[in-house]
């Protein structure tokens, strides 16, 4: 049963297909991986449908969330259509996997559009975990372990990098690990990106873990 519950009705896509395997991160999770990316395509109409609606809007919903918390509401707005049905249905999968997978009882979600060079310095997060899928446009930018930043910017070809539709999943630096990586650099380009973050919260109080 899913976690969280839309606030509006939603126009299901005839074509959706689940979202990405999560057990497909345990490596990350359970094991010495540090961060693992896993392909997929998000469907030509949702693409364009976002692209359109990056275009017109600039707002970002970016918040705590626990299981009961609703959110499509403020983070969706003013999508509409197939397109809000396909990615709405796509993000609460992504959030009741990766709640299940890092056992989060809170996670932060971040929904919006990026025109610019936000996180552009290579860095490995401070938390525990953390997802990213981009919808549209260039994706998350990673260095191989062993690499350094210098090396890696002296040759570019180094640095590992998703494209559109791919879910990645990484380790940060509280539970020790986590690999450099940061936002593709847009400034000036022209390129928009549509980008769903989820990253733990850690607990205020110790209760909080149970």
């Amino acid at each position: 049963m899913a976690l969280l519950r839309s606030a509006l009705p939603l126009e299901r896509p005839e074509d959706h297909h689940p979202s990405i395997d999560m057990e497909s991160f345990h490596p990350v999770v359970n094991g010495d991986a540090d961060l693992l990316c896993c392909p997929r395509r998000v469907p030509a109409e949702t693409t364009e449908a976002l692209r359109l609606w990056a275009l017109e809007h600039r707002s970002e919903f970016d918040e705590i969330l626990r299981p009961t918390s609703r959110w499509s509401h403020k983070a969706l707005h003013g999508l509409v259509g197939p397109a809000r049905g396909w990615v709405f249905e796509d993000l609460e999968a992504l959030i009741e996997g990766f709640r299940r997978l890092t056992d989060a009882k809170r996670i932060r979600l971040f929904f919006g559009v990026v025109r610019d060079d936000k996180c552009r310095k290579f860095h490995i997060d401070c938390l525990r975990y953390r997802l990213i899928t981009t919808y549209v446009g260039p994706g998350t930018q990673w260095l191989p372990k062993g690499e350094t930043c210098e090396t890696a910017l002296l040759d570019e070809s180094r640095i590992q990098r998703a494209v559109a539709g791919d879910v990645v999943l990484m380790k940060g630096n509280l539970v020790g690990g986590g690999l450099p990586h940061r936002s593709p650099p847009i400034q000036g380009s022209g390129a928009v990106r549509v980008v769903a973050v989820i990253n733990t919260v850690e607990p205020r109080y110790p209760w909080e873990w149970h």
